[in-house]
């Protein structure tokens, strides 16, 4: 995995400019990527570079609504609107799809760590 591509990407899916300042949320999602990876995984697929960006960035977003106290309901959806509120079930349906797209790579795809409700 090539964590400067995968700062790129987090950029790019966090629309945070300073990028640098998500470092820890990154490594986080590094680290998990590397614990689900199969025995021999190529781990330079470009994918893989996605899927710790996406999920550094539910990570980010999840924090984002906590500061905001947004209220989530036992499903996983906002009780009160807002914009900020919009982007963790964003977040979730785009680390879902690069789950997908790395199930090749991955010993499990079902992370329940990374649920942002029910599943």
């Amino acid at each position: 995995m090539n964590q400067e591509k995968a700062r790129s990407i987090l950029r790019m899916f966090s629309g945070v400019a300073e990028v640098k300042t998500l470092d820890p949320l990154l490594d986080e999602a590094v680290a998990l990527v590397k614990s689900r990876l199969r025995p021999g995984a190529d781990t330079e697929r470009p994918q893989l570079d996605y899927l710790c960006a996406a999920i550094a960035n539910l990570r980010h977003s999840q924090l984002l609504a906590a500061q905001s106290q947004l209220t989530y309901t036992y499903a996983g959806s906002v009780a009160k609107e807002s914009d900020k509120g919009q982007k963790v079930p964003f977040a979730q349906a785009l680390v879902n799809e690069y789950l997908k797209t790395c199930a090749d790579l991955l010993i499990c795809t079902d992370v329940p760590l990374l649920a942002a409700g029910g599943r």
